[in-house]
């Protein structure tokens, strides 16, 4: 139906009207055919009646005396009607006594007169392609025989062509008359519509709102051209008033580019100050950094000296013991006056001095060691292989001096056989000051908190979760706990530089990732995973 649509409105007029005259045309025609068709059925019957009395009246004596070649000759007198093809006479026994076949049908399927002779045919019957009929011949009020006749039915075919083609001749007088006056009377629609949309071209190509529609009518389409002469003249108020609005735009937008400007000069010297001010507060951020970790590392040279000083003591004293010991018996030996049993405590006292000064050397070299393998991975940021578990061990032992005076418990959940090659220096960084500021702000208000340590692989991954069952951080706190310059404890020594710098290491140096839950009362849990590189225990680098 898409080339109906693409038609003008002069030809889907005129194809209106043409059509429903058309279709109206049809029906009635129908109709009337219909009618006619049972017309000429009832005529056609009403013909074959009439003959098949006057045959039967002609048949009476042919009946009576069996004479068939008589009976014959009147059934002969229906050759001229050319539609019957077969006539049967029969006497009261339905013996036939004459028959009669249209020499015209002997190219066809020839029909044969029925054995049984029915009387409900005397008003004719249409079977598939006949009209049967049957006549009863009556004399003295009794029936002495019967006539039989089947015709064709195509005589009203030929009734029906013959009306068909008076009906097509009609249908075309009506379709030109139709055309006529469709052409004739569209003028006053499509006229007035086409005016109205060759105005609207206009309008559309030249921008001009001052062209006004003809109006022709009176009727709904002279509303529409009032109607759009009247949106017309509103639209050419409304251009006026924009042509006016557009120019004193132009004029703000000048004004307003000009203001811009200024103001976007002026914020750029704003932003070069705040820049140069930035880059003041990073470098003044990373030397502030710098100095945690350098506390961080004097804070554990003091407690190492204090550390060491106790085996040390102990060494001094044991040897002191072991000089005076010594002193005492070179005098009885060089006087001569040294016994077996003088010589024995001196051997007894001796062995013991020795094993005194040799297990709290080997304390001083062990811690020693420690802080030397600590030191270096603080103050050289190598990558080495090295083993997990064990390393962080160290740096719990490394923090000794400063737990040693609460009863809090550290627990590392770990395989044994994790070897990695990173850099040891940011893990301890990380943890030293996780457990710190557990113990400083978590374990505030206990002696016996706990921390956990729970450390895992998977691939090329490793997750460590830090738990605390501290005082945990309040929702404020929490949200900004990886801020700088962030502490509860700022008029307490604190600088609230410890999460920002684990935040730094874990995101820029290990390129990993860190987040912290946390409830009141309910302590804290980190959750670091970082990419690692595994290596193999042999090439373990134990400083």
């Amino acid at each position: 139906m898409r080339f109906i649509k693409d038609l003008s409105i002069v030809k889907k007029l005129i194809l209106m009207m043409i059509t429903s005259s058309i279709l109206t045309l049809i029906l009635v025609i129908a109709t009337v055919v219909y009618f006619n068709i049972e017309t000429i059925k009832n005529r056609a019957i009403q013909h074959l009646s009439i003959l098949s009395e006057v045959i039967a009246e002609r048949s009476t004596a042919a009946i009576i005396f069996l004479d068939e070649i008589q009976a014959e000759k009147n059934l002969k007198a229906l050759r001229h009607a050319k539609y019957v093809e077969l006539a049967c006479l029969y006497n009261a026994e339905t013996t036939i006594v004459g028959q009669y076949t249209n020499p015209a049908a002997h190219q066809k399927k020839l029909l044969t007169c029925p054995k049984d002779i029915k009387n409900d045919l005397s008003r004719g019957r249409y079977t598939q392609n006949h009209l049967i009929l049957t006549q009863s011949i009556i004399l003295d009020e009794s029936i002495i025989g019967y006539l039989y006749i089947a015709t064709t039915d195509a005589f009203i075919l030929e009734e029906f062509y013959q009306g068909i083609y008076q009906y097509l001749f009609i249908i075309i007088l009506v379709i030109l008359f139709n055309l006529f006056i469709a052409n004739y009377f569209q003028r006053f629609i499509s006229r007035p519509i086409r005016e109205l949309s060759l105005t609207a071209i206009k309008i559309a190509d030249n921008n001009d709102f001052s062209l006004r529609a003809k109006k022709t009518n009176n009727d709904e389409l002279g509303d529409l051209v009032d109607a759009f002469n009247q949106m017309l003249q509103q639209t050419e108020k409304y251009e006026k008033v924009l042509l006016i609005q557009k120019d004193q735009l132009k004029s703000n937008q000048e004004h307003l580019e000009t203001i811009v400007k200024e103001r976007t000069h002026n914020l750029q010297l704003l932003n070069n100050e705040l820049r140069d001010s930035l880059k003041q507060v990073q470098n003044m951020q990373g030397q502030l950094i710098e100095a945690e970790k350098m506390a961080s590392l004097g804070g554990l040279v003091a407690g190492i000296a204090h550390e060491i000083n106790t085996p040390i003591g102990i060494c001094l004293t044991a040897a002191s013991f072991l000089k005076e010991q010594n002193d005492s018996l070179q005098m009885l030996y060089q006087q001569d006056e040294m016994t077996q049993d003088d010589f024995e405590a001196f051997l007894k006292t001796a062995n013991d001095s020795s094993d005194i000064i040799l297990k709290n050397i080997q304390r001083a070299a062990e811690i020693i060691q420690n802080f030397k393998k600590i030191s270096v991975d603080q103050s050289v940021e190598d990558k080495r292989c090295f083993n997990v578990k064990e390393y962080f061990f160290e740096i719990i032992q490394s923090l000794h001096p400063k737990l040693k005076r609460y009863n809090h418990t550290i627990n590392i959940i770990s395989d044994d056989d994790i070897y990695i090659n990173s850099y040891p220096g940011s893990l301890y960084q990380i943890f030293s000051n996780l457990i710190l500021n557990s113990v400083i702000h978590g374990f505030e208000k206990t002696n016996n908190g706990k921390i956990i340590v729970i450390i895992t692989c998977e691939k090329n991954q490793m997750n460590i979760q830090y738990k605390d069952n501290g005082l945990g951080m309040s929702p404020n706190i929490l949200n900004k706990v990886f801020e700088p310059f962030v502490t509860t404890k700022r008029n307490k020594g604190g600088t609230g530089l410890g999460a920002h710098i684990i935040y730094n290491i874990v995101s820029q140096q290990l390129q990993g990732k860190i987040t912290c839950n946390s409830v009141v009362n309910e302590g804290v849990d980190f959750n670091i995973n970082i990419p690692v590189i595994f290596c193999q225990k042999r090439g373990v680098d134990h400083g």
